[in-house]
């Protein structure tokens, strides 16, 4: 089947900014960010709304009270000037004492610390420093000296964490710790203290000024707490590390002197802060300012604003700057893509237009899927670059994607896109423009796909194409009765780069085989772009009172995959294509061409939606009946009941989807009356919940459904996964079912469990983990980035083993989708269990392929190296290895090149010779007419295959007879035997429409016609 557009998709998060972490605050003075909630309450004096002017405060300064005042000041105020000068000079004095104290002694903390060594913990230091959006990554130290974590230094920051602190707290607490001190680095916290000192220097005797230093330092932790919480940590964790770090730092109490808090940016603080921060996070509090600090506020201000206005205006004006700065480098930080100079690399590119001409003004955007087969997983999505007048971009970028193994090269999965205004969009593997590429195999196949796909030299042209703008679509959605429909949203699923001409064959046919092919003709290599980048990119609209939309952006040869999403009208799916075209239908499913049918229109249509029944529920746990939160509920698919004749049943429906709230409820809407739906509910990685699915029905005159769900929990299975021979870990996926002799399934319980493939992947250590059951099971271990593997290992063990299929529920999969089956059964009772497991590859030949004469020879694919790998693989040269070999099983490798004109079959057997060629030979065609056995009609539209080979299983292209039940076979080797089955569009075979084809005495090149076959006088 076609691929999943929507998702094939690995957990990950990508590009979450961590936000700060204080256990303690209080010590350490920080200005709100520019132009948030904090500014308001603590405005500069010059900004406070009863500030007057200097002219003003002068006047009143001038008009004397009583005849007393008048003789008194001019005579008091000249005695006294000279010693309040003095004074405030000795203030001043001592105050820049105490600074300069600071400076010296947080140069005695930088020498003594000793920076982290532990290559894993900086490994994570550096993912969390450019989650952030830290430039440079910072030295992170121990030091003795000190119990509360800090930061030193302006120019070359240094995070200072106490000894006790790695033994005190859990790896995930000290990495938030960092990331909160990382955050005061990135918001400039040591300058703007330095500079906060400095005015309190100045300005001593000002009691508003420690006060509102004292607000800032407080209201600083709070933005960072408020930032922590943003960034995906729970509240009432987040709090509790609060606590955590707060009570190892009481139990050796050493604080910084206040000469050293001058200069650093430090957690710490009084217990009184610490409470209401706790408090706050805890209980959504907000500060605000009592009446009587607002009274002592202003009777403060009133009573020493005349003599100061002058000071303060200039610090008024200085302060505007520095948060004009401020802000400046805020909004630099937040249009700029965040760079990490250690890890980030060069990419660039050209963007031109179908006649090659460039296009300026494009828009560079990165799309990184989400990597999750949970539907409501979210990527990246960001614009890096625009294109200059030449259609050139360029641009740096730090890895995208944290929970990759490091094996996988992180540049191959997500894509780049181009978009300008008058043309469709265009997009490619991100590596395909990178600057400076490491060779690597999985790079090689990249740039094979993109070739195939794209045409010769497309991948080192690092060139995007954007088609010509199809005019802007307009639809109209109304209801069965023809009314408008307003307040609709219209989302752009996929936009899809079909092959228009066996589309068009598709739509004469009818035949959804073909349009499958013909729509991800143009599927791009790496994970795609999946429907929540895809909304980012081109964001929904919304109907007007007339029902009417519109949508700019699609290519003329291009295709939008649109939903539709309103209170209670159905979330239809339909195809618009990029041109002005009739209405058209396709089959929705293969098997079912006379079922549920797929909408195609052109840029101007009208739509019907029927109605639709909104539903709610609640998720819970089956044993303990807790809710569940934050798990995704799904629309799995429509009408499963009518699957005998299909008239209805509609998959893909997931974009019928809602997350549960902290209560475990959901709601959907967009479900159509009707019998035998199905939800499905991935819970979150959290715990051991196996996924759940729960059938259900609407009536249509219910007003609202209530569905539950309840989701069964299991146990965690864990492990290795490891190359047998090298011990390194693996790129890969690991994956649990359990036989259906397993008495503890879900089913034995009254529910239903359903299972997504893939959705647990091996990290970068090669630690799995995936739940599962206790009692009889199967592991199921996928290697991806290495086709070196066999496929099927261990099948052979299974309880119940058969040839072809596991015997596992709650469905069964062919062997070969695994390259280890490894079975298991955990005692009951267990809460987890831990098996290490191995791939090998076995012993290697090598060789080498030539064409006729021993010409060299390009785009060789081959079948067999790998050993039951089922798919013809592409060679980058001439060089092969076989992989597993064991000289007492004979191997059969199969090769072609130059559109299966050319071919080659090797049986290696024994001891391998040292100079292993071989040698390609002219391809055999075969032509004829497939014979419906029992009706004796011509067989169109069957699709045929190769049961076997004299030599070996064999694989053919796809091969379909036409309106009159001819085919053609190609790439057939002289000398072979080929046993062909065919099926027809139901994908139903009898066996009785097989056939052989015998070319032992054929001559290679040859062209050979079979006549009609599967007739009863056919040979």
């Amino acid at each position: 089947g076609p691929p999943n557009l929507t998702r094939i998709d690995q957990a990950a998060n990508y590009q979450v900014e961590v936000q700060s972490l204080s256990a303690e605050s209080g010590n350490t003075p920080e200005y709100a960010e520019p132009d948030s909630e904090l500014e308001s309450s603590h405005q500069p004096p010059g900004r406070l709304p009863f500030a007057r002017p200097t002219e003003q405060i002068a006047a009143e300064f001038a008009r004397p009270a009583s005849p007393v005042e008048e003789s008194l000041l001019p005579n008091l105020l000249p005695a006294a000037a000279p010693y309040a000068v003095g004074v405030y000079l000795l203030g001043v004095l001592a105050m820049f004492l105490r600074l300069s104290c600071g400076v010296v002694a947080v140069r005695q903390l930088r020498r003594s610390a000793q920076p982290i060594c532990d290559p894993q913990l900086l490994s994570l230091i550096r993912r969390q420093a450019h989650q952030i959006g830290l430039k440079v990554v910072p030295v992170v130290a121990y030091c003795e000296r000190i119990t509360i974590p800090a930061v030193v230094g302006v120019l070359r920051p240094m995070i200072l964490l106490p000894a006790w602190i790695t033994p005190g707290l859990e790896l995930d607490e000290l990495l938030v710790v960092v990331a909160h001190e990382m955050v005061h680095i990135r918001r400039f916290d040591v300058l703007v203290n330095i500079l906060q000192r400095l005015l309190e220097s100045v300005l001593f005797f000002h009691p508003l000024v420690w006060y509102v230093s004292r607000q800032l330092s407080f209201e600083r932790e709070n933005c960072c707490d408020d930032a922590v919480v943003k960034a995906g940590h729970p509240r009432l964790r987040y709090a509790k590390t609060l606590v955590r770090v707060a009570e190892l730092c009481s139990t050796l109490r050493q604080p910084l002197s206040p000469t050293q808090l001058a200069i650093v940016a430090a957690t710490g603080g009084n217990d009184s802060q610490l409470k209401s921060r706790v408090l706050r996070l805890i209980g959504e509090q907000c500060l605000r300012l009592t009446r009587a600090d607002s009274l002592t506020l202003v009777l403060m201000v009133g009573l020493l604003a005349a003599a100061l206005a002058g000071m303060w205006c200039h610090a008024s004006a200085a302060t505007e700057v520095a948060k004009e700065q401020l802000t400046a480098r805020g909004n630099e930080a937040s249009d700029a893509p965040q760079v990490n100079d250690v890890t980030a690399e060069q990419f660039f590119g050209a963007v031109v237009d179908t006649n090659g001409k460039p296009v300026p003004g494009a828009e560079i955007w990165l799309a990184v899927a989400a990597g999750d087969y949970d539907p409501a997983a979210r990527g990246t999505v960001r614009e890096l670059a625009r294109t200059d007048e030449q259609g050139k971009f360029s641009f740096r970028l730090a890895p995208t994607i944290q929970d990759r193994p490091q094996t996988i090269k992180w540049t191959h999965e997500p894509q780049l896109l181009a978009k300008a205004a008058g043309y469709g969009c265009d997009w490619c593997p991100l590596a395909m423009f990178e600057s400076d590429p490491v060779p690597s195999p999985m790079r090689d196949g990249v740039q094979q796909a993109v070739d195939k796909i794209l045409g010769p030299g497309r991948f080192a042209s690092r060139t995007l194409t954007l088609p010509s703008q199809a005019s802007l679509i307009q639809g109209r959605l109304v209801d069965l009765e023809g009314k408008p429909l307003p307040k609709v949203a219209v989302c752009v699923e996929s936009i899809l780069h079909p092959d228009l001409k066996v589309l068009e064959e598709a739509f004469k046919t009818s035949s959804r085989d073909l349009a499958n092919r013909a729509l991800y003709a143009g599927h791009r290599p790496g994970l795609g772009i999946g429907r929540n980048e895809w909304q980012v990119i081109m964001p929904p609209v919304t109907t007007n009172e007339n029902g009417e939309f519109s949508l700019a952006g699609l290519g003329r040869d291009q295709i939008a995959v649109v939903t539709f999403s309103g209170e209670r009208v159905v979330a239809d799916r339909i195809f618009i294509r990029g041109l002005e075209a009739d209405l058209k239908h396709l089959p929705h499913i293969v098997f079912y061409p006379h079922g549920a049918q797929d909408v195609f229109v052109g840029t101007r249509f009208t739509h019907v939606l029927g109605p639709a029944v909104p539903i709610t529920g609640t998720v819970t746990e089956y044993r303990s009946e807790k809710p569940v939160a934050g798990a995704t509920v799904f629309v799995e698919r429509l009408f499963r009941k009518e699957r005998t004749n299909a008239m209805q049943l509609r998959l893909h429906a997931s974009h019928i989807r809602a997350v549960t709230d902290e209560h475990g409820r959901y709601r959907l809407t967009g479900i159509p009356p009707g019998t035998g739906h199905v939800l499905n509910v991935i819970a979150p990685k959290s715990e051991p919940w196996l996924m759940a699915e729960q059938e259900f029905s609407l009536d249509p005159k219910q007003t609202e459904s209530i569905v539950d769900v309840r989701v069964f929990r299991g146990i965690w299975l864990q492990g290795l996964v490891t190359d047998s021979s090298t011990g390194k870990p693996l790129v890969g996926h690991v994956d649990y079912l359990a036989l259906r002799t397993n008495p503890n399934i879900p089913q034995k319980f009254g529910l239903n469990d359903a299972w997504q493939i893939l959705r647990f992947p091996i990290d970068e250590s090669g630690h799995y983990k995936v739940p599962g059951l206790p009692g009889p099971g199967v592991l199921l271990v996928r290697s991806f980035g290495q086709t070196v593997y066999p496929r099927s290992v261990g099948a052979e063990k299974v309880e119940g083993y058969n040839a072809d299929y596991l015997p596992t529920t709650p469905i069964g999969l062919p062997l070969s989708n695994w390259n280890l089956i490894q079975p298991i059964d955990p005692p009951v009772g267990a809460p987890s269990h831990a098996l290490d497991l191995a791939l090998s590859a076995g012993e290697k030949v090598a060789g080498r392929v030539v064409g006729p004469g021993g010409a060299a020879v390009s785009g060789v694919e081959v079948l067999g190296t790998v050993e039951r790998e089922p798919f013809f693989e592409s060679l980058k040269d001439d060089a092969f290895a076989i992989h597993n070999y064991q000289p007492t099983v004979a191997r059969n490798i199969f090769f072609r090149a130059a559109g299966n004109s050319l071919v080659a079959q090797l049986r290696l057997e024994g001891t391998p010779p040292s100079n292993l060629i071989v040698t390609l030979q002219p391809a055999v065609n075969v032509k004829g007419r497939l014979i419906e056995t029992e009706t004796g009609d011509e067989a169109a539209g069957y699709d045929l295959d190769c049961e076997s080979s004299r030599h070996g299983s064999f694989r053919i292209d796809d091969v379909t007879t036409d309106e009159n039940g001819r085919f053609e076979v190609k790439g057939l080797l002289a000398g072979n035997v080929y046993q062909m089955d065919s099926a027809n569009q139901q994908r139903f075979s009898s066996k009785k429409n097989g056939f052989t084809i015998d070319l032992t005495n054929a001559k290679p090149g040859e062209t050979i016609e079979l006549g009609n076959v599967t007739e009863k006088k056919s040979k």
